[in-house]
C-alpha cells in the first residue's frame, strides 16, 4: 500500500491510525471489486442468453438478497460463478504484469470509445432541430404547449 492513504496516515498521524486506514482501504477495494464483478456477471449472463447459453440462476446470482421489509433472506442461488471467473481472470491479468494489464485496459477503452462514437453517428438520423432552443424557437418544443405554463397561445 505504499504511496496510498496508509503511507500518508503513517507519516502524519500514527501507526495505529494508519493500520485502521489500511484495513479500511482493503475493505473498500474488496467491496468495490465485488460490486463491479456482480455487475459484469449480469452483463455476461445477458450477453450469453441470446446465443442460447443460459447460466442457471443458482449459479449466476447472489445467494442472499436484502429486502428492507423482510431483512436478509436466502435467494435460492448457490454462488455467482461468472463473477468469480471474472475476478479470477482479472487477478491473473494483474499477476502477469502491468504492461499486459495496461494493454488490455487500452483495448477496452478503444472498444468503449468505438461504441460511443457509433451511437453518436447512428443518432444523427434522429436529430430534429425543432427541439433546439434558438432565437426563432426560444422555448424549444420539449414540453407540449398545453403543459408549458410559459406558453400563451
Amino acid at each position: 500500500m505504499s504511496g496510498s492513504a496508509y503511507t500518508y496516515a503513517y507519516a502524519t498521524m500514527d501507526e495505529l491510525i494508519a493500520w485502521f486506514i489500511g484495513w479500511d482501504l482493503i475493505l473498500e477495494y474488496a467491496v468495490g471489486a465485488t460490486t463491479v464483478a456482480i455487475g459484469w456477471s449480469s452483463y455476461v449472463v445477458s450477453f450469453l442468453h441470446p446465443i442460447h447459453i443460459d447460466i442457471p440462476a443458482a449459479l449466476s446470482q447472489a445467494p442472499f438478497a436484502y429486502d428492507p421489509a423482510k431483512d436478509w433472506s436466502h435467494a435460492g442461488a448457490i454462488l455467482n460463478v461468472p463473477a468469480m471467473l471474472i475476478v479470477g481472470l482479472i487477478t491473473i491479468l494483474l499477476v502477469i504484469g502491468i504492461r499486459e494489464s495496461a494493454r488490455v485496459n487500452s483495448i477496452i477503452v478503444v472498444i468503449k470509445l468505438f461504441i460511443v462514437l457509433a451511437f453518436i453517428v447512428a443518432s444523427f438520423a434522429y436529430v430534429d432541430t425543432i427541439h433546439w432552443v434558438t432565437a426563432k424557437n426560444p422555448a424549444g418544443s420539449f414540453i407540449p404547449p398545453t403543459a408549458n405554463p410559459a406558453y400563451s397561445a
